[in-house]
């Protein structure tokens, strides 16, 4: 399965990858609107990958972050990777969490 093909299938309309020999992100956007677009702009598009990475050391595998509808999953399955998917969802906190877990 593809980025866009996994964006398409789960409702994601922002991810974010860490490119850490480059210290950038690779961002790819849908043409889906979030209810609150700061989040993204507050846990990537604002900081650097180096601010983004001393964010997340040391945390769980997995964050969740949310703010109004606005979720934010993100996801560090090694050292050298870590990935943000934003999407807009009404489930309750036991619901996303474990929609969270299967992303």
């Amino acid at each position: 399965m593809t980025i866009d093909e996994f964006m398409t299938a789960h409702g994601i309309a922002i991810y974010a990858e860490t490119d850490w020999e480059a210290k950038a992100f690779r961002i790819i956007e849908r043409d889906a609107a979030l209810e609150s677009y700061d989040l993204f702009e507050q846990l990537i598009l604002y900081r650097t990958v180096s601010d983004f990475a001393d964010g997340i050391a040391g945390r769980p595998l997995h964050q969740i972050w949310t703010q109004g509808n606005s979720r934010c999953v993100i996801c560090k399955p090694a050292d050298e990777a870590a990935a943000a998917l934003f999407y807009d969802s009404r489930l309750n906190a036991a619901e996303h969490y474990l929609h969270a877990l299967k992303l």
